[in-house]
């Protein structure tokens, strides 16, 4: 049995460096919220163009904005940046939400303004988007020309 304990020892030795290397390198394109927040930002992108954003109100039980904006299909909190309660496109909005809760009904919004590339977070890490909104409703269609 003494003849294999050099070989037992070398395989020990072996095994004891391989764990113990350097820190693991960790791909964070692996990362399911890596992931969620370039789809957003993404989307964000595709949408900047956009002459006009469709908005819910949708207040959650948490710690977030109680606006939704639709961006591809799909709903993402929504932060309004530059405005405030003083501002004529948020007191349209805030009259449209107390109309339609007056109503209970669920209703949507159309708002014109910017998106803007930085994404932050609320509550348990949701992401939501910054709007820099300029007028409240869709903007008029073109003239002919």
């Amino acid at each position: 049995m003494t003849a294999h304990r050099p070989l037992l020892f070398a395989l020990v030795a072996a095994a004891l460096v391989a764990c113990a290397g350097g820190p693991e390198r960790v791909d964070p394109s692996a990362d399911p919220a890596h992931a969620w927040a370039v789809a957003v930002r993404a989307r964000v992108a595709a949408a900047r163009d956009q002459p006009s954003f469709t908005l819910r109100y949708n207040p959650a039980a948490c710690d977030c904005p109680p606006f939704e904006v639709r961006l591809d299909g799909i709903w993402h909190r929504v932060l309004f940046a530059g405005a405030g309660p003083e501002d004529a496109a948020m007191q349209a909005l805030d009259a449209a939400v107390r109309d339609a809760r007056a109503r209970r009904v669920n209703a949507t919004w159309q708002i014109q303004g910017s998106l803007d590339d930085s994404l932050t977070t609320c509550a348990r890490g949701t992401l939501v988007v910054a709007l820099s909104p300029s007028a409240f409703g869709a903007p008029p269609p073109p003239g002919p020309n």
